[in-house]
């Protein structure tokens, strides 16, 4: 499978070495969305750039910054607006029941750059060809106020693949964003679990009474909460599970299987599972 246009190949390898300037990357992030061998090539490419410069980091510096810096125009696209933070709970009857939600005032940073890869758009395996992915980002909030930052990303992987892990300070926050190509509407439940086996949820947001619904076509768009990681989490790995599924659940019927259920079994209608980890530190 190839693609009918030569331009996109080509704005992939001039990201990865100089950037490309905000009207380019976001032309490339909606083709990318749609467009299987141009993802597979990105895959490629970012392969490459690791083994050539020996970088351990998912992505290259120059997707890393434009992505962040569209993921907090999203999060904050006027002074005025606000950013939601999410209280975590360790209980999804919690979340079912209502949330204490924080807010971290966020102006709009100048340009339009970024803090991860779209999507990440790499191939996750030969199968499905539709792009499916979830990414987290590290939000850090300056001492003295202010826009808040965002420092590293990482994205799920399926069950088999080399999974990334992200780095994140317990005085900031977490931002989850999805990918999902074009398509039927998925659904998706985004849990984790900390190293004593508790159990926290991501999405759907708080107050919803089922699996967060995802639009197709859209690369990196935020989930509609920020969780602010010093309320309910603690030093050390936190293994996040993402299920797309087919169709709705209700989060009473999520918590009875997760908690309840055989140990490691999908929940009912599950399209594709992946999952990362979180390295949570003080």
């Amino acid at each position: 499978m190839t693609c009918t246009s030569r331009r996109y190949p080509a704005w992939i390898d001039r990201l990865l070495v100089t950037g490309l300037d905000p009207w380019r990357w976001r032309r490339l992030r909606r083709h990318l969305a749609t467009c299987a061998a141009c993802r597979a090539y990105y895959g490629r490419a970012i392969i490459a750039w690791r083994r050539a410069t020996n970088d351990r980091d998912e992505l290259p510096p120059a997707v890393t910054e434009r992505l962040a810096e569209d993921l907090l125009n999203r999060l904050a696209p006027t002074p005025a607006r606000r950013l939601r933070w999410a209280w975590a709970g360790a209980a999804l009857g919690s979340l079912a029941a209502g949330a204490v939600v924080l807010h971290l005032r966020g102006d709009r940073p100048p340009g339009g750059g970024a803090g991860g890869d779209p999507g990440v758009l790499r191939e996750r395996g030969a199968a499905p060809a539709r792009a499916r992915g979830v990414r987290a980002f590290c939000l850090t909030e300056p001492a003295g106020g202010g826009e808040p930052s965002v420092r590293g990303a990482a994205s799920t992987a399926r069950e088999g693949e080399p999974e990334s892990a992200l780095r994140c300070g317990l005085s900031g926050g977490l931002q989850f964003a999805y990918t999902l190509g074009p398509g039927a509407e998925e659904h998706l439940v985004l849990v984790g679990r900390d190293a004593a086996g508790r159990r926290l949820w991501y999405a759907p947001a708080p107050g919803e009474p089922a699996s967060a619904a995802l639009r197709p076509g859209l690369v990196d768009e935020p989930l509609p909460s920020s969780v602010r990681l010093g309320l309910n989490h603690r030093e050390g790995e936190v293994v996040v599970e993402a299920f797309f599924l087919e169709r709705p659940l209700p989060v009473g019927t999520v918590r009875a299987l997760l908690e309840d259920g055989p140990a490691g079994a999908p929940l009912p209608g599950t399209i594709d599972r992946q999952r990362l980890t979180l390295r949570l530190e003080r």
